[in-house]
């Protein structure tokens, strides 16, 4: 790799440095001047004693060492911390050798590999691809108005594509997953015993909250189909409505590692 001659270097540092390289003394900054300090972009490193991945930076910052050039190469954490990994003499061919291992192609040939190994695997132990763990799901009840309050009979999950699920036929209301019956309050299949009476209470609460809605009679004959266990036609429940409400549930791990390994293909090209 080619490096640019020390006085080319020297143009871009402050006097105190070229002072220094004059006169064989020392010029490092704790906090480097402009010209003396490089930040390169991360990449990925394969940690293959414990069978995973870690994200590093290298930084870089040029110094004078009595009288010669050093390019001073720092790893930094997480959280910012810096250790130094190489101190090479500018020009020589140890320095290149490093430049070269911290060269764009470098970076790209290890960001290629680690694409590739989350496309295989369907994890991403450092975090660069944003895939969510929770959605809002989209449920629909077969609600009925009792003497005691609104019972929900039956449940199924609408058609979305933003939790990544399918839709699903009813379900007994007992069968409802924790998260949705913990939403409606459900006490023995009732919706928030002693505060939601009636379909009009029901009504009122997500008029204020704008947390779900009444759906319209007219969903009757299309939903028929999809609650075989119901006994009889659904006319034949007195006070029968459907209720839509809308929860934030868990994408399926299954799902997750599915759309990361769908974005690390996008990468791959």
């Amino acid at each position: 790799m080619n490096v640019a001659p020390p006085e080319t270097v020297l143009t871009q540092l402050p006097q105190d440095a070229v002072h220094a390289w004059k006169n064989g003394a020392t010029w490092r900054k704790e906090h480097p001047e402009a010209g003396s300090w490089r930040k390169d972009a991360a990449a990925p490193l394969r940690r293959e004693a414990a069978g995973t991945w870690e994200r590093r930076a290298i930084e870089s910052r040029i110094t004078v060492t009595k009288g010669t050039l050093v390019e001073r190469f720092y790893s930094v954490g997480p959280r910012g911390s810096q250790a130094l990994r190489r101190a090479p003499k500018w020009g020589s061919s140890r320095h290149r050798s490093v430049r070269e291992r911290f060269s764009p192609d470098r970076r790209r040939q290890r960001w290629m590999g680690y694409w590739k190994w989350v496309a295989e695997t369907g994890r991403d132990p450092i975090g660069e691809f944003s895939i969510p763990d929770m959605a809002r799901c989209d449920w629909r009840l077969f609600c009925q108005e009792r003497s005691e309050g609104v019972l929900v009979r039956y449940a199924r999950r609408l058609d979305s594509a933003r939790p990544l699920r399918k839709s699903t036929d009813y379900r007994p209301s007992e069968e409802m997953p924790c998260g949705l019956q913990e939403y409606c309050l459900l006490e023995d299949g009732l919706i928030h015993p002693g505060a939601i009476n009636s379909r009009s209470d029901l009504a009122r609460r997500f008029r204020r909250r704008n947390t779900g809605r009444i759906a319209g009679r007219q969903i009757l004959d299309s939903e028929r189909r999809r609650m075989p266990g119901a006994p009889g036609p659904l006319e034949t429940f007195s006070g029968a409505f459907f209720v839509d409400v809308a929860i934030e549930e868990r994408i399926p791990r299954e799902r997750q590692q599915e759309a990361l390994r769908a974005k690390a293909k996008e990468k791959i090209g």
